[in-house]
């Protein structure tokens, strides 16, 4: 009613005063920002609601309209084209549940499944961010991101289509050279704008995810001979290999960096309100992704260096499951580019008492349902 859209304006006058977005000299990050307020204020707003029935929340509407918006702008002088890309994150499930040897991979094993399940999350956004970055895009370009899958609009040019090719090659020798199981498959088609008002839209699409399926047998193929001299020889950091995955050399306690930083990650998704993604690390506990010498992106899990930080240039801040976010007062030393984004992310911990259940309390079965667990849904 007239009350409810009354608040949700009132929501957005203040936001707009606490991120001054009344700045008509407003950056990236600003427009991002306030990308996730109309988000956060707006997708449960229908769409059109006077002439139709409403079946589109307002926010894709305007989300849709920015993206084509941007787009015609763009490509003024030329002809009107967009580029639809996809990318798809392989060797998902592999990932997750490997193990080596289980009595060592049985040590921390929820937290290191967590851990990873949340990595492939933060792998998907490193990349999206990369290509926004690359050719300058905002997070309303994004049509669809599903945690390990991703659909970006953008407008076409010549200068995009060599871009996405360098992007593709860095991050798919970045993930094999640092992760080995999992990759990228990165695709993209060029077509008209009408195609999405008067073309087939779906099948277009269609044929998108098929040259991704197409495409997951064809990784490194771009790679120049001579930079793949030693591409399947790991660095020998010791004599044994991490007992966890089996895929790199152990350093510390039988496990390799990689395991170690999961299981991190894991115990302290559960304890913690956001994360701050940044050019530069600003904690201990921290995912790195250096696809060049120009993109490098650190997705920090607390911020106890970022006041001290003197090489901070960009700073999003990534609320886990709160979307009522208050702008903090941060005492940075630079002047700082910071944006505000929030996530939904599963981070639920069933206990008996205080201590959290094992993996046996969640998937005992009897034939007798009312001795059965029923967090089998959990564990997944």
């Amino acid at each position: 009613g007239i009350r409810e859209y009354k608040d949700i304006l009132n929501e957005l006058e203040k936001y707009f005063k606490d991120f001054n977005l009344y700045d008509l000299s407003t950056n990236r990050y600003k427009i991002n920002t306030l990308n996730s307020i109309l988000m956060v204020t707006t997708r449960f707003v229908p769409s059109a609601f006077y002439y139709s029935e409403p079946n589109v929340p307002l926010y894709d509407h305007l989300k849709m309209t920015a993206a084509i918006a941007l787009i015609i702008y763009r490509t003024m002088e030329k002809e009107k084209k967009i580029i639809l890309i996809h990318g798809d994150i392989i060797g998902v499930q592999r990932y997750i549940f490997r193990y080596f040897k289980s009595s060592t991979a049985d040590d921390k094993g929820t937290k290191r499944l967590r851990g990873r399940s949340f990595t492939i999350k933060i792998i998907n956004d490193s990349i999206i961010n990369y290509i926004l970055d690359e050719l300058d895009l905002y997070q309303f370009n994004i049509l669809f991101d599903s945690s390990d899958k991703f659909f970006i609009i953008a407008p076409y040019s010549d200068e995009n289509i060599n871009k996405l090719k360098k992007i593709r090659e860095n991050v798919e020798r970045f993930l094999y050279d640092k992760y080995r199981d999992i990759n990228l498959s990165l695709v993209w088609k060029e077509e008209s704008i009408d195609i999405l008002t008067k073309g087939n839209l779906g099948d277009f699409i269609q044929s998108l995810i098929d040259d991704a399926n197409i495409r997951k047998y064809k990784i490194l193929s771009d790679s120049k001979s001579n930079e793949n001299e030693n591409l399947f020889i790991l660095n020998k950091e010791s004599n044994n290999l991490c007992e966890k995955c089996g895929i790199r050399y152990a350093v510390k306690n039988n496990s390799c960096e990689i395991c170690e930083m999961e299981e991190n990650i894991g115990e302290t998704l559960v304890k913690i309100k956001n994360i701050y993604r940044t050019d530069t690390p600003i904690s201990d506990t921290f995912l790195s992704f250096e696809f060049d010498d120009d993109r490098k992106y650190y997705y920090n899990f607390d911020k106890n260096l970022l006041e001290k930080s003197e090489k901070l240039k960009k700073l999003e801040i990534i609320s886990i499951n709160d979307f009522s976010y208050e702008p903090n007062n941060l005492t940075l030393k630079n002047d700082v580019q910071i944006s505000w984004r929030p996530i939904l992310q599963g981070n639920y911990v069933p206990k008996i008492g205080n201590n959290a259940k094992s993996i046996n309390n969640l998937v005992c079965f009897s034939e007798d349902k009312d001795r059965s667990c029923s967090y089998v849904g959990v564990l997944k």
